[in-house]
């Protein structure tokens, strides 16, 4: 430990003189830490403080001219998220959105920005499959739909569209 101090007051690295002593640069730091907290010296110098962002979400930050202001929970990539996903869903060439962002590789688009929501994809099955959905209510008889969906209602499996059906279908009767 003596040796590593007299080292670093003469000026040698911690780098050079864990090479020199055969030991971890942390070894060498917690022998002068030690040295510290045992003197109440300070002999590393003060460790740097990293600098606060001064742009976080929703926090109040300080202008330079000491003026405070809040900012924005919604930043520019969370618009650029939401036009990315609303201009392919609305079938804009994915070659012009590209063009627009300035992002050349494809798996970056559809990656990063690219987020289409649950409805967006039962949308897509349904445009892709016309009637795929009617043709699955349907098939059954109005008494049998009633009673099957009676039956999920009772057995807590019925989602919400099935519950709204089974009220359309008892008033009906």
């Amino acid at each position: 430990m003596e040796e590593a101090f007299t080292r670093y007051v003469d000026g040698e690295s911690l780098p050079a003189i864990a090479r020199s002593m055969g030991m971890s640069k942390s070894s060498i730091s917690l022998y002068l830490h030690e040295i510290e907290s045992r003197t109440g010296l300070r002999v590393l110098p003060e460790p740097k403080r990293k600098k606060e962002k001064r742009d976080q979400r929703g926090a109040v930050s300080t202008r330079p001219e000491g003026g405070a202001r809040r900012v924005s929970v919604r930043d520019f990539h969370s618009f650029r998220v939401t036009w990315i996903t609303l201009a392919l869903s609305a079938g804009v060439p994915l070659e012009l959105v590209q063009r627009v962002t300035g992002h050349k590789p494809t798996q970056v688009v559809l990656k990063h920005y690219f987020k289409p929501g649950r409805d967006a994809f039962k949308k897509a099955i349904e445009d892709a499959m016309p009637g795929f959905r009617a043709r699955e209510t349907t098939a059954l008889k109005p008494a049998e739909e009633l009673a099957a969906l009676a039956g999920k209602l009772a057995a807590g499996t019925a989602t919400k569209e099935e519950k709204a059906r089974l009220r359309k279908l008892a008033a009906k009767v």
